[in-house]
C-alpha cells in the first residue's frame, strides 16, 4: 500500500454518493467505477492484476458486523 490512508480517501466519493434521484444511477454507477479505479491505482502494487472490483455497503464502525450507519467501501479482489 502507498503511504497510510484513512478512511477520509473516499469522503469526495461519499458526498457525491449521497442522492436520492433515481435519475442519478448511472451518474452514481460512473462514480463507484471511478472509485474503483482510483483505489486500484493507489493501493495495488505494480506486477499484480485486479481481478474484479466492487462497492458495497458496510458498517461505519470498523470491526463491526452490524451497524445504525453505514457507508461506501471499495473491495478489491
Amino acid at each position: 500500500m502507498l503511504g497510510y490512508r484513512t478512511l477520509s480517501v473516499f469522503s469526495e466519493f461519499l458526498l457525491k454518493l449521497q442522492s436520492t434521484d433515481p435519475r442519478d444511477l448511472i451518474r452514481l454507477s460512473k462514480i463507484r467505477a471511478e472509485a474503483i479505479a482510483t483505489s486500484v491505482s493507489r493501493v495495488l502494487p505494480e506486477g499484480e492484476r485486479l481481478l474484479s472490483g466492487w462497492t458495497l455497503f458496510a458498517p461505519k464502525e470498523l470491526n463491526t458486523k452490524i451497524g445504525d450507519k453505514f457507508e461506501e467501501k471499495v473491495l478489491l479482489l
